[in-house]
Formats: C-alpha cells, sequence, structure tokens
C-alpha cells in the first residue's frame, strides 16, 4: 500500500495527537520494546531473553487508550508480569510454561501447552492461579474466548467449552468477537456469520468499526485486509504490507495500526500507509501495544 491510500473514514481512527508508544514484540530470542512516535519507529531493545509466545496488556491496569503499567508475557519457563514504565524486571507467577495470555477483566487468562486453561486474579504474582479446565493446542486467547484447532472455547462458571467453529487460528474480544480461521474470518452474531471466505491467520480490531485481518485469499495469495464502517460484511480493502511481507501479529493503538513479521519486521500505519522497520529478531510470535501517559 502506498501512503496516502487509507480511506477517510479509517483516517477518523487516528485524528488523536500522536504520543510516545512501546510496542513489546515476542519472540523465540526474548522480548523487544519498540518505542514509537506517530508513525516513526524509534529506539528498540531486547528487554527479556527468555522464549517467549504471547504478551498482553494487562486491562486491569489500563483505561479505554491502552495506558498501561504492566504486561503478561507467556514464555517457555512460566507466566510473567513485569512492569512498562522502567525497567523490564519480570515476576514470575507460577503458572508454568504457556503458549497464550490475555485479560478477562482485571485477571490474566493463560493456556498451556498441555492445555491447562487458568485465571490469575488481580493479575497479582502472588495470587494462586485457578485452574478453569482444558482445551487442546490453544492458539491465542482473547478475553473469555480460547482460540484452538478445535475450534473456540469459552471460559463460562462451569469452566471451559466448545463455542463453535473450527481451525481457529485467532481471536479478538476488543468488541463484537471476530475469529480468523482456516475456513474464513468469522464474526459473532446470531452464531457464528462468515465475513470473508480464505484462510486467515491473525486479526485485531479496535473494538470499533474498524479492524486488520491477514492470511491468504482463495487463490493462496497473501493479503492483509482493513475494515471501516458498520457493516462488517463489506468494507474491506487492501492493506498489504510493503514486500508482500505477512504479518504474524497485528494490534490497534492509540492512533495507528501495528503489525509484526515472523522475521522481525515491525511496521506502523498511523492512516497514511505502512512504515516498516526491522528490529533484529526471529520467530515472532507475538506484539501488544502500551501508550505511555
Amino acid at each position: 500500500m502506498t501512503r496516502g491510500d487509507t480511506s477517510l473514514a479509517e483516517k477518523r481512527v487516528y485524528d488523536a495527537a500522536a504520543g510516545t508508544t512501546d510496542l513489546y514484540v515476542t519472540s523465540g530470542t526474548g522480548v523487544v520494546r519498540v518505542t514509537v512516535s506517530g508513525d516513526a519507529i524509534g529506539e528498540f531493545g531486547l528487554v527479556s531473553r527468555e522464549t517467549a509466545r504471547d504478551v498482553s496488556v494487562l486491562r486491569g491496569q489500563t483505561n479505554q487508550n491502552h495506558v498501561g503499567s504492566q504486561v503478561g508475557v507467556a514464555t517457555d519457563r512460566d507466566v510473567v508480569v513485569a512492569a512498562t514504565d522502567g525497567a523490564f524486571e519480570p515476576t514470575a507467577t507460577g503458572f508454568g510454561p504457556a503458549e497464550a495470555v490475555s485479560t478477562d477483566g482485571s485477571d490474566l487468562i493463560a493456556g498451556g501447552a498441555d492445555g491447562r486453561i487458568a485465571r490469575l486474579p488481580d493479575a497479582n504474582p502472588t495470587a494462586e492461579w485457578t485452574r478453569l479446565g482444558t482445551a487442546d493446542d490453544v492458539r491465542a486467547l482473547s478475553g473469555p474466548l480460547v482460540a484452538t484447532a478445535a475450534g473456540i472455547s469459552r471460559i463460562t462458571s462451569a469452566g471451559v467449552e466448545h463455542a463453535g467453529l473450527s481451525d481457529v487460528t485467532d481471536i479478538d474480544t476488543s468488541g463484537v468477537p471476530i475469529a480468523a480461521t482456516q475456513e474464513g474470518l468469522y464474526r459473532l452474531g446470531n452464531g457464528w456469520m462468515r465475513l470473508l471466505e480464505g484462510q486467515f491467520s491473525v486479526v485485531a480490531t479496535d473494538g470499533n468499526e474498524h479492524g486488520r485481518v491477514s492470511g491468504e485469499d482463495t487463490d493462496g495469495e497473501p493479503q492483509t485486509l482493513a475494515h471501516s464502517g458498520s457493516d462488517w460484511e463489506t468494507g474491506w480493502t487492501d492493506r498489504q504490507l510493503p514486500d508482500d511481507r505477512s504479518p504474524v501479529a497485528l494490534s490497534y493503538g492509540r492512533g495507528f495500526v501495528a503489525a509484526a513479521t515472523a522475521n522481525g519486521v515491525v511496521c506502523v500505519d498511523t492512516g497514511e500507509g505502512w512504515r516498516c522497520r526491522s528490529v533484529g529478531i526471529g520467530d515472532v510470535t507475538g506484539l501488544a501495544v502500551v501508550n505511555r501517559e
């Protein structure tokens, strides 16, 4: 996409004055923190050398603009919690090796390679994890929903229950839940309703009328699409990354969308097109946006 190709509707998302933002990128190398201001990608550095699978802003410590003071990180050793307002000093929580993390209200949710799903009250590292149930092949978490090879599972008071679909690769519950699957893109309404055909791998929304999704179209060609408007069955336009890169993670921040590729290229779009920079890592697995006060 060339700069200037963004619709007027989507540009309204980016009207807020640009502030300084940190991106936390997880990878096989560790965790990299990247400073962003507007669409300028600035300093970056490795803040943890532990193999990391996923990262989430702790929503109990945020407002609607994703201003936060902590992140939760799923690593090969444990789920850790770290402050974002200074040196990155992770605190172990005792969950054990994890594949995915998210938040549900103020609580931290984690999924392990063994299928275990558990909740940490108030994301407090000194609290005890509560086992909620199991879900095989956990791929992503968002709020009370779990994306797995078998479909969507929902965390309820009774445990973890199957909630439809199959072969789900990613889920976003910022607004109405949207799921990326190997059979299409789906939005939860009166059941799961298919929005797009294709094989999709990652999805992100801003909780309102805008979203990004990436995967392959019905011909097997890579595609990254953007959505604007109240009708989610229409309003999709091409927003392919430069050089046909494919993101493995997408996330909305205050005034921009961020993407990260498997080989460590971070891209930012403030409404005028993507700007990208390599941050020197490989095997990227996750991305979270933390806006500074």
